[in-house]
């Protein structure tokens, strides 16, 4: 039997239906991610991760009560014995069905490294989502339709995890040139510190994002990918890095704020912001300056020309 494509109207078997309720309490004890919207609501090109949830089919019959806790209890048993490498197994809202998932190889790297770094301030907030991803398309399902440039996801893998690292602000310094440059190809698009960075345009613009923590989705053809991100990072960071990478998180927070007045000041109120700011009158006096240093290196040289032209015609011709 042929692998559905995402977005497939996958056969509901009566036994496996599920109520909303069933399917709050499945989310309770499944290993699962805040509800946050993955996507930019300002870049409308770009696939987004959270769509309105899918028609549920008609005529579902639900059966017992306890049936999804003793799913939702087996799928947690799964995730907590083998990692996250095994899987599990989650409940597709729009049919019913169980759906059967693992991670693609990069999410499982990176969800091992963040095991292992735990004690230095690493965290996996998720891999397969909670009951709202699920009623969704985007990289937190088994039915991801985040498929780009021909290629389309594979049915029954999960592409995206969410972490938080020490020092975020300079991981996303790190991270992006690197994404520029050709580094983890395995990588769609990511969002961090409200930002989102997309292969659609190799990571060269930015777009603004519900995110704060780090969202990695990956991209379909690459699911036996290897991914290092998070142990580059922390090498990177206890090696001496760039010096700007071992700014304290606080005042890299402080510089964010001050760069993004800047650009409202500089871009807002068609001008009229910039004029009053204080950005203005610092310009104005480096521009004054400028000229000043001009005028007296126009004085210097005109004294020394007039120096010269009458000490040319001063001196007796040679015989």
């Amino acid at each position: 039997m042929s692998e559905p494509l995402p977005g497939d109207v996958v056969p509901s078997d009566p036994e496996e239906v599920h109520t909303e309720a069933e399917l709050e309490a499945l989310a309770e004890i499944m290993p699962s991610l805040e509800d946050t919207s993955e996507s930019a609501a300002d870049a409308s090109s770009w696939p987004r991760e959270v769509l309105d949830p899918e028609e549920p089919l008609s005529g579902q019959i639900s059966p017992p009560a306890n049936q999804a806790a003793r799913q939702g209890a087996a799928t947690a048993t799964v995730v907590r014995a083998a990692g996250i490498r095994n899987g599990g197994s989650v409940i597709r809202p729009s049919t019913g069905a169980s759906v059967r998932w693992t991670p693609i190889e990069a999410v499982a790297d990176e969800y091992d490294d963040v095991q292992r770094l735990a004690n230095r301030g690493y965290r996996c907030l998720g891999v397969i989502g909670n009951a709202s991803h699920l009623r969704g398309s985007g990289g937190h399902t088994p039915w991801c339709s985040e498929g780009w440039n021909g290629r389309a996801c594979r049915f029954g893998k999960v592409y995206a995890i969410d972490l938080t690292a020490p020092n975020m602000s300079g991981l996303e310094r790190w991270l992006v040139p690197r994404l520029r440059n050709g580094a983890y190809k395995w990588v769609y698009y990511i969002n961090i510190n409200g930002h989102q960075y997309t292969r659609k345009d190799s990571f060269r613009g930015t777009y603004s994002s519900a995110d704060h923590h780090l969202h990695l989705s990956g991209l379909a053809g690459h699911e036996s990918d290897n991914s290092s991100i998070m142990r580059d990072w922390e090498n990177f960071r206890t090696s001496g890095g760039e010096d700007m990478a071992q700014v304290p998180q606080a005042q890299w927070d402080r510089v964010r704020k001050q760069l993004d007045a800047i650009d409202d000041t500089v871009h807002g109120g068609k001008g009229g912001a910039y004029r009053e700011s204080v950005l203005r009158k610092d310009h104005s006096d480096q521009v004054t300056e400028l000229k000043e240093y001009v005028d007296q290196r126009f004085d210097a040289i005109e004294k020394k020309l007039d120096a010269l032209l009458e000490s040319t015609s001063t001196t007796p011709p040679v015989v």
